[in-house]
Parts: C-alpha cells; sequence; structure tokens
C-alpha cells in the first residue's frame, strides 16, 4: 500500500507541476483560499449546513473519493489546548477506548502556514473510522480541516494528494462570509 501512495504522489507531483494552468480558487472558509492544481479532479459543493460551508470534492477514477471540510476557529488558543478539545469531542461520541492515532505531523503550506495533522481511528456506533483532521495556523488565524474517505478508498492513497492540496492553501484577513 505504501508503494501505490508514492506512485500516487509521484504522479500527483509531476502532474501538478507539468501543468502552468491553474483553474479559478476554491474558497474553503472565510479568509481560506485554494489554488488547486488542473491535473486533479476536484469540485467544491456546498453541504446542507446552515452556514452553507463548501465540503471539496475529490474524484478518484471518476467517482467521488475523498472530501475535504474546512471551520474557523474563532479565538486564539494554543494548538494542544486545540488538540485536546478535538479528542474530548471524539471521546464523547466514540465508542468506549477506540480512538487510536495512527500518524501524526507538520509541514508548511507554499504561504510558509503551519500545519498539523493527525490521522485516528475509531469505532462510532460499530462503524469503523479513519478520519484525518488538519489544523492550519498562520499568525492569529487558525483552522479545521477534516479528510473522509469513500467506502472502499484506501486512506494511505488519498491522504498523501490532499497534503499536496494543503500545501496550496493561502490564508488571508478576509473573513467573510462563503
Amino acid at each position: 500500500m505504501v508503494d501505490r501512495s508514492r506512485v500516487a504522489l509521484l504522479v500527483l507531483l509531476f502532474a501538478a507541476g507539468a501543468t502552468a494552468s491553474e483553474r479559478q480558487s476554491i474558497v474553503l472558509a472565510p479568509g481560506l483560499t485554494l489554488q488547486p492544481p488542473s491535473a486533479l479532479s476536484l469540485e467544491s459543493v456546498r453541504s446542507d449546513a446552515a452556514d452553507g460551508a463548501p465540503v471539496l470534492v475529490g474524484y478518484i477514477e471518476g467517482a467521488p473519493g475523498y472530501f475535504l471540510a474546512a471551520d474557523r476557529v474563532t479565538g486564539k488558543q494554543r494548538v494542544s489546548v486545540l488538540w485536546e478539545k478535538l479528542e474530548m469531542e471524539m471521546r464523547g461520541r466514540a465508542d468506549a477506548r477506540s480512538i487510536e492515532v495512527e500518524d501524526r505531523g507538520i509541514f508548511l503550506t507554499q504561504s510558509e502556514a503551519k500545519v498539523w495533522y493527525r490521522a485516528y481511528r475509531y469505532r462510532l456506533d460499530g462503524v469503523k473510522l479513519r478520519p484525518v483532521y488538519y489544523l492550519l495556523r498562520q499568525d492569529d488565524q487558525s483552522y479545521w480541516l477534516t479528510l473522509t474517505t469513500a467506502e472502499g478508498v484506501d486512506l494511505e492513497v488519498v491522504k498523501p494528494i490532499v497534503d499536496v492540496i494543503l500545501k496550496r492553501v493561502v490564508i488571508s484577513s478576509e473573513t467573510g462570509r462563503y
């Protein structure tokens, strides 16, 4: 599986570097914009949530394969506190003692924003979930991004693609609505 993810990442990096044309930017949350490479099949759709926040849908072989949603963090809080709050919320919903951190790390976007991530595994009502949470921060602005995959889609293939996508996000001071 690791070899497939490396191949997918290399193909993505080559395709992103080989094409000069870029699509229009996608606003993921107020102040958070993505400049997607044209080599990827991505679509921004409005969620059913009351605020109409967009969800980024990534297609694999013509079918929806992964979903990325963003939320702006209000108020300035330490990174460790934000992770603690997230895990407390997950424990409140998940089946007892089922939460495991599979992977964690940090990288920078092209605009020098820090991105922390953690991949989790847990059960909710008997269903096994493997979301990846990203915390983006630049200056006083922070965002949560949640990556989920469609059933049958390999997270080890999708996560490197999403990491490359997130390296292209830009945080601005604009905080209006979508």
